[in-house]
């Protein structure tokens, strides 16, 4: 998975700086090839990263819930009383 994501991104690098030079150059259809390199690398290779990425972790770790404000309220108010 991470060679996949590897090589998608050097596709979407590619495929953008192409769109940038044929821009450069007054070529036509400039500013599609940019965009569809623009929206194949938010709508593919994102997810792919964050899918990637937070597999096989636990969520509840990175949400804030009551508990964990009342921990970081105390922690405050010790280091700010010294």
């Amino acid at each position: 998975m991470k060679r996949i994501i590897l090589i998608l991104l050097l596709i979407f690098i590619i495929l953008l700086s192409a769109g940038l030079y044929m821009q450069n150059q007054n070529l036509p259809n400039a500013e599609k090839v940019i965009g569809v390199s623009v929206l194949l690398l938010v709508f593919v290779l994102l997810p792919l990263f964050l899918y990637y990425s937070y597999k096989n972790k636990n969520l509840q770790d990175y949400i804030l819930d009551k508990d964990k404000w009342e921990k970081i309220k105390e922690n405050y108010k010790k280091n700010t009383k010294s």
